[in-house]
């Protein structure tokens, strides 16, 4: 879906964030000056505070750290139950989200999950996640305009947090 004139990929701070997943791939901020991710975009990087900062690839894989089951939704145009989580992916960095193609009482904290582009309830795509290893996970994520399919081919890029500098 390409980016409309005054839509989301036009915003200053978060444009490029919402660019790359209207294409299906999943970025994350990074910092020049002390390597580490973050999220969400800010002005300066809360780890170190330095301005310089850009984003790049995620592998789009992480883990589960929290989740809750919304039985009533906010508004009628969300299905219920649906399950939102705080993801921990695997370049360090955390995304408050949706838990798609699994049953909600399925959810647990540390469950594998990997990215997948799904359509928000004003029909605007978003990254959601699945469990590692589903096949709607693999139908919406490696091969098909995710980006890097492994941690190597977001290394190529430049040292990650953990690294030996």
């Amino acid at each position: 879906m390409a980016a409309a004139a005054g839509s989301r990929a036009d915003r200053e701070l978060t444009g490029p964030f919402w660019a790359a997943v209207d294409e299906h791939r999943l970025v994350r901020p990074r910092c020049n000056a002390c390597r580490r991710s973050h999220f969400s975009p800010q002005v300066v990087c809360p780890h170190c505070q330095s301005p310089d900062w850009r984003y790049e690839p995620s592998i789009g894989t992480g883990e589960v750290i929290s989740h809750t089951t919304v039985h009533r939704p906010p508004d009628p145009s969300f299905a219920a139950p649906y399950v939102v989580a705080d993801v921990e992916v695997d370049e360090g960095w955390r995304l408050f989200t949706w838990i798609v193609d699994c049953d909600p009482d399925d959810v647990t904290i540390g469950m594998a999950v990997e990215v997948r582009f799904v359509p928000g309830a004003d029909g605007e795509t978003l990254p959601a996640f699945a469990p590692a290893g589903t096949q709607e996970a693999r139908d919406h994520g490696r091969g098909r305009g995710r980006g890097p399919d492994r941690a190597e081919d977001v290394r190529a890029a430049g040292p990650q947090p953990g690294d030996e500098q």
